[in-house]
């Protein structure tokens, strides 16, 4: 009880929605009574609502500039049909119908399509249609696969769009914008579109958010043109691409994970906590496994970001962060003997785990 009027009051005064999940999925529920989430694309006169169980990007002013920058790319005309595949609640979908003619927006989950088409009418967009489909394995009777499309954007899972690239090759669509969350599926779709179904690449590039404006890097998002319509474009990559650096989900390597791992792309494995449960699971599911047709030193497998210190943790048994800075409140200098010592000792480690130089 103390904890939910504390949870109430801190809710309070930082005007915050507190959910609850005390079981499974369908067990959210707020603390207190709450009026709908939502958020806005101001650029293209959209609010998108949402429940705490939705997929969205979470940061909002990546999104924005995500959204923007995707519908630059894809160019769609004021007659344009636009084909959205993965369209989730409407991110890309309801943007691009002030753009374009008409948007079919596809998603796999029909959840999230209730809400995207509530979402519609709440605008007032009447040029867009949603259908539920299976994208890892499109019909191709569908009534939505038969008709011809002037673009495509496909924002898929991390598992990647493999299974809808032959309905875009069908499409006759000139222009194709592919958003991705992991650049290792990304560059293998990217190589069928390319090498496989006719697509020449036009540009490539990332998202990053800090107090400067958006900077560009390859591997995230890419256009590419099909090969009917070969006006003079040259490519548009900003910078030299090296090999990709990849995570996995859990603590085995699926058929997935390996086929990705293979691709010539790819240069190595990123291991985060929840990849980690012992030094001899590490061994085992790991080495020897990532990129084999590279050598051990472009193969490294290593930490990033905040799970960092909660790997470091679990493997090499070091201390929390806040103990370190516990201590040098205590003592600086034994503070800062502590974290010298922490460092020798997860960079020792991390070498031996790497198996690079």
């Amino acid at each position: 009880m103390v904890i939910s009027e504390l949870l109430r009051a801190f809710g309070a005064q930082h005007r915050l929605q507190i959910h609850l999940q005390p079981g499974g999925i369908e067990s959210v529920r707020p603390l207190t009574g709450s009026a709908a989430l939502h958020y806005r694309l101001g650029e293209f006169g959209v609010e998108i609502e949402f429940r705490p169980t939705d997929f969205i990007q979470v940061n909002s002013v990546l999104n924005r500039l995500m959204v923007s920058q995707a519908l630059a790319l894809l160019e769609p005309a004021s007659n344009d049909v636009v084909l959205d595949l993965f369209c989730g609640l409407g991110n890309f979908t309801l943007p691009l119908a002030r753009r374009a003619g008409c948007v079919v927006g596809i998603e796999g989950d029909s959840g999230l399509l209730d809400a995207s088409s509530r979402t519609r009418r709440a605008n007032e967009i009447a040029n867009v249609e949603f259908h539920v489909a299976n994208l890892e394995a499109v019909d191709p009777d569908l009534p939505w696969t038969q008709r011809p499309y002037d673009r495509v954007l496909l924002d898929p899972p991390r598992a990647g769009a493999r299974g809808a690239l032959p309905l875009v090759a069908r499409s006759g669509a000139q222009r194709v914008v592919h958003v991705s969350c992991h650049p290792g599926s990304l560059a293998r779709d990217a190589g069928i579109l390319v090498h496989e179904l006719g697509f020449n690449l036009r540009s490539a590039g990332s998202w990053t958010c800090s107090r400067t404006p958006a900077t560009w890097n390859p591997s995230q998002s890419l256009g590419a043109e099909s090969a009917m319509n070969r006006c003079s474009r040259r490519w548009e990559v900003r910078v030299s691409l090296g090999p990709l650096m990849i995570d996995v989900r859990g603590q085995e390597l699926d058929a997935t994970d390996r086929e990705l791992l293979r691709h010539p792309s790819v240069g190595g494995l990123l291991l985060f906590s929840r990849n980690y449960a012992s030094p001899e699971q590490v061994e085992a599911s790991y080495r020897g496994r990532a990129c084999p047709a590279r050598s051990p030193s472009l193969s490294p497998s290593t930490t990033k970001g905040d799970a960092c210190s909660a790997f470091a943790r679990r493997s090499l048994g070091l201390p929390p962060r806040a103990v370190l800075g516990h201590q040098y409140d205590l003592d600086a200098d034994a503070g800062m003997e502590l974290a010298r010592l922490c460092g020798w000792l997860l960079a020792a480690q991390s070498c031996g785990l790497s198996g690079s130089t």
